[in-house]
């Protein structure tokens, strides 16, 4: 069983580690900036009944000017808000927007991942349904070590280890109270499945797949050409 959710994408970013002038999600991917990409797959789930798009303040004219350029089959509503300083911030600041609270689902995913697929949202809406909360991962292809200071203090079980993509789903109602319950410990996690497993709840895994990289690095819009070179092959 799936259930109507909220979306909120992650556009609020910047162009740091991609060595950009400007936010890496408004760099162009076949035509598009990269955030459309994910954008257009959420428009088309029809499960999906409201996004909110979290952007810097500098980017709304050019993010409102791509907007009426998708031109999407259906009528969703689209809200645009601004992000703040961190990650969690501007994922708060989405939450702030839901339309409907205290009912349904929310997801949370990073406008840097153009490549996620309809069928991964699927999934993840049927087990988040069910259980709470649930997380797109793969599983690990390397060996990972723990270092400190240059050491290696361990040497992680491979098996065990699952690098944690987005989209995240939640009962939104969980969701918020982890968010809250961060803000007032101070406490800032790598990702909203982190400060749900903080609450003592369980989190699922919902297997991902290896195309829905995160485009951070000039290295990252390299394999993305080749991801659409193959798709295109398809």
């Amino acid at each position: 069983m799936k259930a109507d959710y909220e979306a909120i994408v992650l556009a609020a970013g910047s162009g740091e580690r991609m060595g950009a002038a400007h936010n890496k999600v408004l760099l162009p991917l076949d035509g598009l900036p990269i955030f459309a990409h994910a954008l257009k797959v959420f428009l088309a789930d029809p499960y999906c009944r409201h996004i909110i798009l979290v952007i810097q303040e500098a980017d709304r004219v050019y993010v409102e000017r791509t907007l009426l350029r998708l031109k999407p089959k259906r009528e969703i509503p689209l809200t645009l808000t601004t992000g703040g300083r961190h990650r969690q911030d501007s994922v708060y600041a989405g939450l702030k927007q839901l339309q409907e609270p205290e009912q349904g689902l929310v997801m949370v995913h990073d406008a840097a991942r153009p490549f996620i697929k309809q069928e991964n949202i699927s999934e993840l809406n049927a087990c988040a349904t069910g259980t709470g909360a649930a997380v797109l991962a793969v599983p690990a292809k390397d060996t990972i070590k723990r270092v400190v200071d240059g050491v290696v203090q361990s040497t992680l079980p491979r098996p065990e280890i699952w690098q944690v993509q987005t989209p995240q789903a939640f009962h939104k109602p969980l969701l918020l109270a982890a968010h809250e319950q961060a803000r007032k410990e101070g406490y800032l996690a790598n990702e909203e499945g982190e400060l749900v497993e903080r609450m003592g709840r369980k989190v699922r895994v919902v297997p991902g797949s290896y195309e829905n990289i995160k485009i951070t690095t000039p290295e990252d819009l390299v394999f993305a050409e080749g991801i659409l070179e193959e798709r295109g092959g398809r």
